[in-house]
């Protein structure tokens, strides 16, 4: 019975096999019936007994051109000067002729501080001054008169003394022939030491008289110099009553109303110094040798659009940033209008470095791939896939190739989206549209911190620059 239902089992299976083989047709050769197999890469027409249809490109020969390398970086403006200034005497606010914004002179007179008070103690100076003047005037003329005085009665005194003394030599050598006698000797030797001390005293009254005028003549002057002093005090105290602006430049804070009173060395304003101005930025270290000192480098700032503005480098910094690796540059520039102020936004561009001949083709005719950055180069009505070494993107939509083209290739620029390597092509007549710079910059881009990178070759499957 066994036997049996095996048997049984087995003939139905082969049933079902043979029914199955009846109906499947046999697959056709290729190129025999049926649609043709396909090219590697390409495309069919759909045509029995044709082969793989042409990709349609366009082509354009590869050239080379000059190329400018700007490294870009984000910078700010930043003021030459900032001053806080302050009230340099003591009093109350008048005129106060400034606000926030306002963009002052050299030496604009801002506001005053009890200036009239202070001008009534340089009147009173001026008026002490003056008496001062008198005073030693007449302390002068009297030491005029002592030393007149002094010589006249020098003069008379020693007149007297040389008279007696003559007289008392005379009759002295007469005394010895008993010309006259003894008695008359002795009383012009009196008269004549009489002269002598009279000579003595007035000498000595005389130069005291002079002293004492000369004392009295100095101390006079000593006055006036001290008033000299109290004037020039006055003065300043009122030239520092006036307050006014140190540079020229623009008012951005102000800290005093009318009326206020203000002790010496309060601060009533804070200005800074609009021209110049300065214009900071960071470059990478990577990037720093290729700057120098007085070179002249562009930017733009976004409240100004499409205006271009230069400043000069005037220092590179000595060493770079802990964390960023990048280094400080400053740069300086004029700003007689006043359109840029402090703390603008500026996009920074520089030249580095050029290159007289560079080969510069459209960005989209290099594909990023798994293997590396292509292009697509038509030989023998072929394309023919090269793995290329990018530089620099270019303005004007276009790269810097450094190796991997060679000039005179025929570059395809269309079409290249769906090509493989060594597929038939079919030129299409006419350029592409892509086009190159007329005067091709190649440019660094910006990193999230705002600062100079490079646009290095694109690594496998990453994007292209």
């Amino acid at each position: 019975m066994d036997s049996v239902m095996r048997w049984t089992i087995g003939i139905g299976i082969a049933f079902l096999l043979i029914f199955a083989g009846c109906g499947k047709a046999p697959a056709p050769a290729p190129g025999a019936t049926g649609k043709p197999a396909a090219a590697v890469g390409g495309k069919t027409d759909g045509a029995p007994g044709q082969g793989p249809k042409k990709f349609g490109v366009r082509v354009k020969p590869v050239s080379t051109q000059p190329v400018v390398y700007v490294t870009e970086a984000i910078g700010s403006l930043v003021e030459e000067n900032r001053f806080e200034i302050p009230a340099q005497v003591e009093g109350t606010a008048v005129g106060v002729g400034f606000s926030e914004g306002d963009r002052v002179t050299t030496n604009q007179e801002m506001m005053r501080i009890d200036y009239d008070r202070y001008k009534l103690r340089v009147d009173k100076a001026q008026n002490d001054l003056s008496e001062a003047e008198a005073t030693v005037r007449t302390a002068e003329a009297a030491l005029e008169d002592a030393v007149r005085q002094t010589s006249s009665t020098e003069k008379q005194a020693r007149l007297d003394y040389e008279l007696a003394k003559s007289e008392y030599d005379r009759r002295a050598n007469l005394t010895q022939g008993s010309v006259i006698s003894s008695e008359d000797r002795a009383t012009f030797e009196m008269k004549y030491r009489r002269a002598l001390t009279s000579l003595e005293d007035s000498v000595v009254q005389m130069r005291t008289l002079v002293l004492k005028a000369q004392a009295a003549l100095n101390e006079k002057r000593a006055a006036l110099g001290a008033k000299k002093a109290e004037l020039a005090l006055a003065e300043d105290d009122l030239k520092r009553a006036v307050i006014r602006a140190p540079i020229a430049g623009t008012i951005l804070e102000r800290r005093v109303t009318n009326g206020q009173f203000l002790k010496s060395g309060d601060k009533v304003a804070v200005m800074v110094q609009t021209d110049p101005l300065r214009l900071k930025f960071m470059v990478p270290e990577s990037k720093a040798e290729s700057l120098s000192k007085d070179m002249e480098v562009r930017f733009s700032v976004n409240a100004i659009p499409g205006k271009e503005f230069h400043a000069k480098v005037y220092s590179l910094g000595e060493a770079a940033d802990a964390e960023t690796r990048e280094v400080p540059v400053w740069g300086r520039l004029a700003n007689p209008d006043g359109l840029l102020r402090p703390g603008y936004f500026a996009k920074v561009s520089m030249e580095t470095a050029t290159k007289k001949s560079s080969v510069v083709v459209p960005l989209a005719s290099v594909l990023p791939t798994e293997i590396g950055t292509i292009a697509y180069v038509v030989q023998d009505g072929l394309a023919v896939r090269r793995k290329i070494k990018t530089g620099l993107q270019v303005t004007g939509d276009s790269i810097e190739v450094l190796s991997g083209l060679e000039p005179g290739e025929q570059l395809v620029v269309e079409g290249m989206g769906s090509l493989q390597d060594n597929v038939p092509v079919d030129v299409k007549e006419g350029a592409g549209d892509a086009k190159l710079p007329a005067k091709p910059i190649a440019t660094s881009g910006l990193d999230n911190r705002g600062t100079t990178t490079v646009a290095e070759a694109p690594r496998p499957g990453a994007p292209t620059p």
